[in-house]
């Protein structure tokens, strides 16, 4: 059993930063998912919905990425908004990307809402992990 433990926590270590990814990456999930559905069931459009569902799952993974997966230690005014500017601009992308997977599986496919933002938001971690990684947080050698 301490073996298991001691296996476990090595695998842990070793993984800690896309389990702590994945963990808050689920997080999001689920904080775009109901700041999606809400707009969504009071008749915003499912743009608009997407948008405001952005606005809010960007702001909460900013801080979260940050501070808890990637560990920024930067403080300097000119260092902090290359960040800020970097997650923002990377997430206007993978928004452009998760809108058009919406529309796609929602309006041509007609597989529900819900579902498409699903899937959205499957292909948005992913990228936003990679784009976070190696160009927003990356680690200077």
């Amino acid at each position: 059993m301490k073996n298991s433990k001691k296996k476990a926590l090595e695998l842990y270590k070793k993984n800690e930063e896309v389990i702590k990814y994945l963990f808050f990456g689920g997080c999001g999930f689920f904080v775009a998912l109901i700041s999606f559905e809400i707009p969504r069931m009071l008749g915003i459009s499912i743009v608009t919905s997407n948008i405001i569902s952005w606005i809010i799952a960007v702001i909460f993974m900013y801080f979260t990425n940050r501070k808890f997966v990637f560990k920024s230690n930067k403080k300097d005014k000119k260092s902090v908004t290359i960040e800020i500017v970097s997650f923002f601009a990377a997430r206007v992308f993978t928004l452009i990307l998760e809108t058009l997977c919406i529309l796609l599986i929602a309006n041509v496919l007609r597989w529900g809402d819900l579902f498409a933002k699903c899937v959205g938001q499957f292909v948005v971690i992913v990228t936003n992990y990679i784009l976070s990684k190696f160009w927003i947080f990356r680690k200077k050698d």
